[in-house]
C-alpha cells in the first residue's frame, strides 16, 4: 500500500497549514501511514507533505522517528503486531480536526445521512476541496471501524453515541482540536475548559478582545497547584478595558493571590498582531475570539500550535491599566 497514494489527490482549501494538514486524513488508511513509518526508518526521504503529516502525528521529528514512531515501527514491521501499533495510532487520528468536528457537531442528532456529514466538513473546510462521495465513504468505514463513529453501510448513515464519545476521549493524549459552532454553544466552552485544565506554568491569554467572561473559566478551571502565572494580554479599546472588566479583574486578581500565584492584565499599545493565543510553558494554541466562545455566533475552531508567538516582546512594551 503507498503512502503517498492515499495521502492527497487534490489541494485544501483551508485557513492555515494545520488545518490543510489535518484534512488529509479524510484522504488515507491507517496502514498508510505505518508505511510512511517505515519509510523513515529505513531513511527514505519523505515528500515534504507526507513529513508534514508524520510530524503532526507526532511520529516523526526531524527527518527521524520519535519514541513512538519507533515503538509503532517495531510493533508493525517487526514484531507483525499491526492492532497494536494501531492503538497508538488511534488516538493521535482521533485529534483531528475533520474527526473532532463530526464527533462534536453530530452527538446526539441520531442516524445523519453521510451526504450531511460530508457537508459538514465542507462547511468548515476541513477535508479536501475535490473529495468525492466514495472516498468520503471510505474514510467514514475505517473510522467506523477504529470507533469514533457509527457507519452504517446499507443505510449510508453515520451516528454519534455516547459510546463513541467515550472511545474518543479515553484515546487522548495529545490536545485536543474542536470546532466552535452555533450549534454547540455548550461543547465550545467544555473544550476550552479541557484546554485550561492541562495548562501548567505561566499561562498567557492574548486576545487584541479579550474577553472578561474568559475569567471565570480561568478561575475555575486552572491547576494552581501547577500554574505559577497568569498574563493576559489585549488592546487598549475602550470597549475591553471597561470599568465592569476592572472591577472584575480586581477580584480575581485577588482569588489569584490566594492560590499563591500571580496575574497580570496588560494592553498592547504598538500591537501589530491580530490573532488569538492560549499559552503556557510548552504548549499553545491558536484561539478563537474569547468573545465567539461564549457567544456562539460564528464557526471558529480551537487548533494545537505549530510556531509560538513572541509574547514576551510583546509583554515587555505592553503597559499595565
Amino acid at each position: 500500500m503507498s503512502f503517498a497514494f492515499f495521502l492527497l489527490s487534490g489541494s485544501c482549501a483551508m485557513t492555515n497549514q494545520r488545518s490543510e494538514i489535518d484534512a488529509v486524513v479524510v484522504s488515507l488508511r491507517p496502514a498508510a501511514v505505518l508505511d510512511g513509518v517505515r519509510s523513515v526508518a529505513a531513511g527514505v526521504v519523505l515528500e515534504p507533505d507526507i513529513e508534514a503529516f508524520l510530524t503532526r502525528l507526532d511520529l516523526v521529528k526531524d527527518d527521524a522517528l520519535t519514541d513512538d514512531g519507533r515503538e509503532i515501527h517495531k510493533l508493525a514491521w517487526i514484531l507483525g503486531k499491526t492492532d497494536a501499533a494501531i492503538q497508538i495510532l488511534k488516538p493521535r487520528l482521533a485529534a483531528l480536526a475533520p474527526i473532532q468536528l463530526l464527533t462534536q457537531e453530530l452527538a446526539g442528532y441520531g442516524a445523519v445521512p453521510e451526504s450531511g456529514a460530508l457537508e459538514l466538513l465542507r462547511l468548515h473546510q476541513a477535508l479536501p476541496s475535490d473529495i468525492d462521495e466514495t472516498e468520503f465513504r471510505r474514510f467514514l468505514i475505517w473510522a467506523n471501524g477504529m470507533g469514533f463513529l457509527t457507519y452504517s453501510k446499507q443505510k449510508k448513515t453515520v451516528r454519534v453515541s455516547t459510546v463513541d464519545l467515550e472511545v474518543l476521549e479515553s484515546t487522548e493524549p495529545i490536545p485536543p482540536v474542536g470546532g466552535v459552532s452555533p450549534r454547540t454553544p455548550f461543547s465550545n466552552v467544555v473544550r476550552l475548559r479541557r484546554i485550561l485544565r492541562g495548562l501548567r506554568g505561566v499561562v498567557w491569554w492574548a486576545d487584541p478582545y479579550f474577553n472578561r467572561r474568559a475569567l471565570e473559566e480561568m478561575i475555575a478551571d486552572l491547576d494552581f497547584a501547577e500554574v505559577s502565572e497568569i498574563r493576559i494580554l489585549s488592546s487598549n479599546k475602550s470597549s475591553i478595558l471597561t470599568q465592569t472588566a476592572r472591577a472584575d479583574w480586581a477580584l480575581f486578581e485577588t482569588e489569584v493571590k490566594l492560590k499563591a500565584a500571580v496575574a497580570e492584565w496588560r494592553f498592547d499599545p504598538g500591537r501589530d498582531w491580530h490573532d488569538r493565543w492560549l499559552l503556557d510553558d510548552k504548549t499553545g494554541y491558536n484561539m478563537p475570539p474569547s468573545d465567539l466562545i461564549f457567544s456562539s455566533r460564528k464557526y471558529s475552531e480551537y487548533t494545537p500550535l505549530s510556531d509560538r508567538p513572541p509574547v514576551e516582546t510583546w509583554w515587555k512594551r505592553s503597559k499595565a491599566w
